[in-house]
């Protein structure tokens, strides 16, 4: 690159010099003018260039601190064994870690950072993409500022969230915080063990209950709900249909255990159990049992 501007203002300069040169002989400046003129423009582009070479440093590659790890780029740092760093300002601090990129930390054992500003910091970690954490051991994080801190989680797409062992964070602000759960989709939540959330906005947060659909909710345990803002409190139950969702609030809900709703705007009480329901606009009040 010196060498490139070098070349360049000694054309400059001497393209130019027979023009000025006429210039000032034209009007009577005389040769001594005109020398002084091309000295300036030489001191000129002298600055120029030896400023180019203070300001620009060339990458490298070279061989780490610890045994058998590499460096290149600028800035980076690989000091554990048969650790790699490559691009600005990255940092392979675990043995047999990958730190690609720019601003990425890897300090994990066989961790991996690639892209902008991620970290990856637990034994065989993966943070993939801008301002990503897989702070969980086995865990992978990719996209845009997603975290997968569980064992063995993982969090894909955007500001995703995988806290707990064995979880799954798919899509967008999705959080699955509940051991063994998974949330997949926009706005979903699974907080309970085993729990799943499907859709758009569904709540998991009972005990191996799953949730699929728009704005659904389900609290009770080992119960389902598939379709539209409908809610399910009561244990080993379930909601199939479309309720109605106002500000917060389920205005259709199953409280009743062992109890199942098929259809649309269907509500079924708490402390009414073993109850079926198949139709539209069926409401079964508290205390009936075994009904269909």
């Amino acid at each position: 690159l010196i060498y490139f501007l070098y070349l360049l203002s000694v054309i400059f300069i001497w393209y130019n010099k027979k023009d000025l040169y006429k210039y000032f002989l034209k009007e009577n400046k005389g040769e001594k003018f005109m020398k002084k003129f091309v000295s300036l423009k030489l001191i000129v582009f002298s600055f120029i260039l030896v400023a180019s070479a203070v300001s620009y440093s060339a990458p490298i590659i070279k061989a780490g601190s610890a045994t058998d790890s590499t460096e290149a780029g600028l800035n980076n740092t690989a000091d554990k064994e048969k650790s790699s760093a490559f691009g600005y300002g990255n940092k392979a601090n675990g043995k047999y870690s990958s730190s690609f990129g720019y601003d990425n930390t890897a300090s994990g054992l066989d961790s991996s950072a690639f892209g902008r500003s991620n970290i990856a910091d637990k034994e065989g970690s993966s943070a993939i993409g801008y301002y990503n954490t897989a702070s969980g051991k086995n865990s992978s994080s990719f996209g845009y500022k997603n975290t997968a801190s569980g064992e063995n989680s993982s969090a894909f797409g955007y500001f995703n969230t995988a806290s707990e062992e064995n979880t799954s964070a798919i899509g967008f602000k999705n959080e699955a915080s509940g051991k063994q759960s998974s949330a997949i989709g926009y706005l979903n939540k699974a907080s309970a063990l085993r729990s799943s959330a499907f859709g758009i906005n569904n709540t998991a947060d009972g005990e191996g209950s799953s949730a699929f659909g728009y704005i659904n909710k389900v609290s009770g345990a080992n119960s389902s709900v598939l379709g539209n803002q409908y809610e399910v409190t009561g244990n080993s139950s379930g909601a199939f249909g479309v309720g109605f969702w106002n500000v917060g609030n389920h205005l259709y809900k199953n409280e009743g255990n062992n109890s199942y709703m098929i259809g649309n705007k269907n509500k079924i009480a708490s402390g009414s159990n073993d109850n079926f329901i198949l139709g539209n606009n069926v409401e079964i009040g508290a205390g009936v049992q075994k009904s269909v």
